[in-house]
């Protein structure tokens, strides 16, 4: 018979950053097949009403992009970076994409990086594939992917 494809679980953390979406676009683009699950991971520090919003544009967004693909809302609260990985290992995921922010000189002096060190946590420490995704910038093109083997690898998309 006819190997079945297997699906896999594609999971991207969103929030209401440009990043974020940013992220979500490159994973239906580069990551989705049309018998994947994607799942949008929302992780909350505490009660947010802005959520349902923003959660059904990515929706959306979604289904304009992969008509066919399957999304799933997950809205937890807690700590970002264990909260992820521990949804990640929950739900089985395949892929873990999340959206990461470009500092500048001051944010990195001022170690203004929250962000980042819940990134780093989970590439670390999730058992799937977890990747960083970040427009290299608005004049060049492409994106710059982290994950645990690869820093800054610069994918031209």
């Amino acid at each position: 018979g006819v190997q079945a494809v297997a699906r896999k679980r594609v999971m991207v953390v969103v929030d209401d950053s440009r990043e974020a979406k940013t992220a979500l676009l490159w994973a239906l683009s580069h990551v989705v097949h049309k018998l994947d699950v994607v799942t949008l991971l929302h992780v909350l520090l505490r009660s947010e009403e802005k959520g349902c919003e923003l959660i059904a544009s990515l929706k959306n967004l979604c289904a304009l992009r992969q008509p066919e693909v399957d999304v799933e809302v997950v809205v937890v609260a807690g700590e970002r970076g264990p909260t992820i990985v521990r949804q990640a290992k929950k739900l089985d995921a395949s892929i873990l994409v999340l959206g990461q922010k470009k500092l500048n000189f001051f944010q990195r002096c001022l170690r203004w990086n929250r962000d980042d060190q819940s990134i780093d946590y989970c590439i670390q420490h999730a058992d799937c594939l977890t990747l960083s995704v970040r427009r290299k910038s608005k004049h060049c093109g492409g994106y710059l992917i982290n994950s645990k083997w690869q820093k800054n690898f610069w994918l031209l998309a």
